[in-house]
């Protein structure tokens, strides 16, 4: 037995059974069958006991809950109960099956019932009902429609009674339809022959129509019997009113066990036939795909094979970017079906079709025991995913004890991405394990549902097995859930633009430019890229306007103020709400609402953009397996926040960041993640490129809630109070932005984030950036006069573009700063500029400048721009050493620009900072984004 954790248990075993040859609930008289090729048994292989020390016998027992699977439910009865099928709708899900007993307190109406059984997401049971007559009932299909509110729940199977009409002979087709709320019938509708008339499979379209499909070995609405059993389908609207009948066969057997519609409102039928219905039989039986349009029309029908049997068990459809529309078939083979490897015994089988028939590819997979695929559902067309049973462990090609249900997930292209398998234990019958995946369903959420049996029960969660055979449902997450609680990597950028780390680390970013976000260093490839631009003319605040991604190999970008705003490959894209599409390098793309869609990457990570009046947001959520695998602005991921400001060196910024550190350094944040023009993963008009939206000198200054007038202030706070946007890292950056623009939505994308991220990281708000407040800050952009300064010169630069405090020679100008909030520390940087022959410790010199606080030297040392050495950042390097800059301000003596940050305990409300020179002769200096934070 295999599964997804273990635990080991002891317990004494008696020996095994053969498990059932197959599931199909059929009376004894009916001519079907399982299909199985010659010298192949369906009995359940059972490996000898392993031996402990002690003598007594033990196995690994399977804990349930782990790795991806979610939860498991288990309903059942003293007698046989299993689960046929499941449908999923934002809702919850729909498990349909049939008991023989009165089922989770509902009342046993014949020999077997119709059972439904519905959960939300979380696995909690809402509802179940059993219908029925006084004979054998059968539930067999389920399928629901979304296009009304409420939505619409359909039940299909076949019964020996008279259910809801006269029974027209041995098993009549019986379609449902029930209230999505209760469960209670709405309506009911039985037809048939004069023989057997079974359903297999319900499916609705587009339009709220209804089709169910089976096999018949009369003639139903008047449609002749080719003889056997032939194909059946049958059109209903959703008033419930018949539409249409169609049959087809041949003098052989045809079974039906799956229906599906296309986005065309095309009807694709498969099963398996002993005739020739779409070509010749290649021996026993052999898979049929018949396709049918809206009006009942047969467009096509294909036939493929081996000499040996070939169970075809469903169908599903999906459709591409570019309305392509693709089919796939499942089932299984005791041979080598369509030239792929044949492992032994049963293998499972699935085939890709094209809309017009033509066979895509085809993948055959399994182990030397059997392999039985009985279901199959698309999410939308970047996957597909099967269920059924082995009795053979899939990893390791070893037998296990008993029929396990396993879950394999293949891509648009056919390979084979997951493989899932689980298994039960019996304390009081060991012999009594088996499972079966009969039905399987995708939801708009990456989870995958499957239906079926099992005689076991679990560990974890713990089930009991009530009787014979009980009703499973399992909930598979394949991929990080944007509303599940701590169980991805959460990261997100928004407002004016306000970024939190994976690692939980909040803090402002104003570039302007494109910038990475996030980009993987190793494992699969991730990059996501933002385009910020200034808010209305602002020279202080940007927005995120375009975000662009790599999703597996195509581009998917979004712009504001494009319609659509959404480009794959360069060429716009159109969603409806609620469409998802699969995208043609890998992933799926899904338009969540009006404003916000989905990226879906071929592996576990997530995306949410929101295209909002004016800027654009971005929510990640990415596994926990991508931890220590990134960088860029949104942090390396690594459970620590104290790295997360790091360059694409790896160097780390200590906290807190500086004006310069963020943004005007050759060192920034900044500097660091703008993208190079090969880089970029936008899309431009003509004569663009990405130094068309850069800008190296924004922002002029930092901005944040103290910078407000007491009218910004005023709106900010009460906006943002009314939208009810509650903790500190949300609250602050939402009275900012409204409080700067005037803009009220802010507050209401704030309110919707930190609902979301609270959600998402279990009530665990990322953390506020170290470094507590900003005092001060002055960038001298005007020629007024500040009073703090001892001493007021406005400089330029020869090249026109740096403006600061200065120049000063041998002078000591002093920044006086009073009544500064509590704290323990300051940090205190600024640039300093050195114009002139400056020539540190040669001959000229020495050339030196310093800086103190309240009288204490922070830095006294020499500089150089010539030839001669200098003594910072220690004696004798060279001249230049440390610059940010050098010959860059247009002086015809030369100049260097150095960022300067100095950090130091400090708890007095008044600050004094002293900054001189001295032995100059002629040379200047000057000061320019000069920044005090206190925390």
């Amino acid at each position: 037995m295999r599964a997804l954790d273990w635990l080991l248990c002891v317990c004494v075993t008696v020996g095994t059974s053969a498990g059932a040859a197959g599931n199909d609930p059929l009376p004894e008289e009916h001519p079907l069958r399982v299909l199985q090729p010659e010298g192949v048994s369906l009995a359940s292989a059972t490996p000898p006991p392993l031996v402990s020390s002690s003598g007594v016998s033990t196995q690994m027992v399977p804990t349930g809950i782990g790795d991806t699977l979610n939860w498991l439910q288990q309903i059942g009865t003293e007698a046989q109960d299993q689960g046929q099928a499941v449908a999923v709708t934002d809702e919850g899900s729909y498990t349909v099956g049939h008991a023989n007993s009165a089922f989770d307190g509902n009342t046993a109406l014949g020999q077997n019932d119709f059972i439904i059984v519905k959960h939300n997401a979380a696995g909690a049971k809402l509802w179940s009902k059993q219908y029925g007559t006084n004979a054998q009932d059968y539930g067999m299909g389920v399928a629901t429609y979304m296009g009304t509110t409420p939505h619409q729940v359909y039940l299909a199977g076949y019964t020996a009674g008279a259910f809801g009409g006269a029974n027209q002979g041995v098993m009549d087709a019986v379609l449902l339809r029930v209230d999505p709320g209760t469960g209670s019938t709405v309506w009911s509708r039985q037809f048939g022959s004069t023989a057997t008339d079974l359903v297999m499979a319900v499916t609705t379209d587009k339009n709220g129509a209804i089709y169910v499909a089976g096999h018949t070995m009369g003639s139903i609405h008047g449609q002749a019997n080719a003889g056997g059993f032939d194909m059946f389908l049958t059109k209903y609207n959703s008033a419930g009113t018949w539409q249409w009948t169609r049959q087809l066969g041949t003098p052989n057997i045809e079974q039906v066990r799956g229906v599906a519609t296309d986005a065309n409102d095309n009807v694709y039928v498969a099963g398996h036939t002993d005739g020739n219905l779409g070509g010749p039989n290649a021996g026993n039986a052999d898979l049929f795909l018949a396709k049918y349009n809206s009006a009942g029309t047969l467009s096509w029908v294909k036939q493929m094979g081996t000499s040996q049997a070939d169970s075809i068990y469903g169908v599903a459809t999906s459709r591409r970017l570019d309305n392509t529309v693709d089919v796939y078939v499942v089932g299984y083979t005791g041979a080598s079906f369509d030239g792929q490897p044949y492992a032994g015994g049963l293998d499972a089988i699935v085939v890709k079709f094209a809309a017009d028939g033509t066979k895509v590819w085809s993948r055959q997979m399994g182990s030397a025991g059997n392999d039985m695929a009985q279901a199959i559902a698309s999410d939308g067309g970047a996957n597909v995913y099967i269920t059924g049973r082995t009795n053979y462990d899939l990893d390791t090609n070893t037998s296990a004890d008993s029929d396990n249900i396993f879950m394999v997930k293949y891509d648009a292209a056919g390979t084979k991405l997951v493989t899932r398998q689980l298994g039960s234990v019996n304390a009081l019958d060991p012999t009594k394990v088996m499972e079966s995946g009969n039905g399987i369903a995708a939801d708009i959420n990456d989870r995958v549902y499957i239906a079926g049996f099992t005689e076991g029960e679990f560990t974890n969660p713990t089930t009991m097995n009530t009787g014979e055979k009980d009703v499973l449902l399992l909930q598979y997450k394949d991929g990080c859930q944007v509303n599940t609680p701590g169980e991805c990597g959460i990261s997100y950028g928004w407002g004016d633009p306000h970024l939190g780390t994976f690692d939980g680390l909040a803090y402002d970013f104003q570039g302007v430019g494109e910038f990475i976000l996030v980009e993987s260093i190793r494992g699969t490839p991730l990059t996501v890229q933002a385009r910020m631009r200034p808010w209305n003319g602002s020279n202080d605040v940007s927005v995120m306007t375009a975000l662009a991604t790599l999703v597996g190999s195509s581009r998917v970008g979004f712009y504001l103020g494009t319609n659509p705003p959404v480009k794959v490959n360069g060429a716009a894209v159109s969603l409806a709400v609620g469409n998802t599409v699969p995208l043609p390098g890998g992933g799926r793309l899904r338009r969540k609402d009006a404003s916000s869609y989905i990226v879906y990457y071929p592996g576990h990570d997530r995306l949410i953009v929101t295209l909002n009046n004016g800027y654009i947001d971005a929510n990640f959520a990415l596994p926990t397996s991508r931890q220590g695998t990134l960088r860029g602005l949104l942090g390396n991921y690594n459970g620590k926040t104290n790295d997360d400001l790091a360059l694409r060196t790896g160097a780390v910024l200590a906290q807190p960041l500086t004006f310069a550190q963020l943004y005007t350094s050759s060192s920034s944040m900044a500097a660091s993640w703008r993208i190079k023009k090969e880089e970029s993963l936008f899309d431009y008009g003509q004569n663009e490129d990405t130094w068309t939206f850069t800008d190296v000198n924004f922002p002029w200054s930092p901005i944040s809630v103290a910078d407000l007038t007491p009218a910004q202030l005023e709106l900010g706070l009460a906006t943002c109070r009314e939208r009810k946007v509650k903790t500190a890292a949300f609250f602050d950056r939402c009275v900012l932005d409204v409080g700067l623009t005037g803009v009220k939505d802010f507050a209401l994308t704030a309110a919707l984030l930190e609902g979301q991220i609270l959600t998402q990281r279990g009530g665990d708000l990322p953390s506020q950036e170290q470094g507590g407040k900003r005092v001060y800050f002055a960038n001298f952009q005007s020629e007024e006069p500040r009073r703090e300064w001892s001493e007021w010169r406005w400089g330029k630069s020869p090249s026109g573009d740096k403006f600061f405090l200065g120049e000063f020679g041998n002078n000591t100008v002093d920044l006086a700063l009073t009544k500064l909030p509590a704290h323990s520390t300051v940090v205190v940087s600024f640039d300093l500029i050195l114009a002139g022959t400056w020539d540190g410790d040669g001959s000229a010199g020495p050339h030196s400048w310093g800086v103190a606080a309240d009288g204490k030297a922070l830095l006294d040392t020499t500089f150089s721009n010539t030839d001669s050495k200098q003594s910072y950042p220690s004696r004798g390097s060279l001249p230049g050493t440390g610059a940010d800059a050098i010959d860059s301000l247009g002086y015809s003596k030369g100049d260097s620009l150095y960022r300067l940050k100095f950090t130091l305990s400090h708890k007095s409300a008044d600050l004094k900072l002293n900054f001189f020179a001295y032995g100059l002769k002629g040379e200047t200096w000057g000061l320019d984004n000069v920044e005090v934070l206190v925390y």
